[in-house]
């Protein structure tokens, strides 16, 4: 009988100490699960933080550099690239217009040219960058309007 309780001691002793490790195991298991959780959220937040930043850089973005040259009754609008820029809008009007007229909606050439402007008449002329972030384009500020006459001979 003394010998059948010394046998079963260790038994017993293996399975208590398989259960703590098995105990020990899932608390491990639990606290890593909760860690790699915690850690997906941060980087998702940090990812939106940037996406954030990016924004307001493009939203800041001027562009600078531009010249306007007319020849006949054409313009070319020409300008410096821009850091960063993804492409370019440009826009015109006549001097007394209120509105704009697309003349690039969407380009990526540092210059473009308007064909058959009104003769003896003034034209504004403005430039905005933008920045593709993740499909979407966010607009840069306006530049400085540039006016032009046309000629009324040529």
């Amino acid at each position: 009988m003394k010998q059948l309780r010394k046998r079963q001691q260790p038994q017993q002793q293996q399975q208590k100490a398989a259960e703590e490790a098995q105990a020990a195991a899932d608390a491990t298991q639990a606290t890593l699960d909760q860690t790699k959780a915690d850690d997906q959220a941060a980087i998702a937040a940090l990812k939106k933080e940037i996406k954030q930043l990016k924004i307001q850089v493009a939203k800041a973005r001027t562009v600078t550099g531009i010249k306007v040259t007319v020849k006949k009754r054409k313009a070319t609008v020409k300008f410096k690239k821009t850091v960063g820029a993804s492409g370019y809008q440009i826009q015109y009007k006549l001097k007394t217009a209120k509105k704009w007229k697309n003349l690039k909606k969407a380009t990526t050439k540092l210059k473009a040219t308007t064909k058959k402007l009104k003769k003896g008449k003034k034209y504004n002329f403005r430039v905005r960058c933008y920045t593709k972030i993740n499909g979407k384009k966010y607009y840069g500020q306006w530049s400085s309007v540039k006016t032009k006459k046309i000629p009324k001979k040529g």
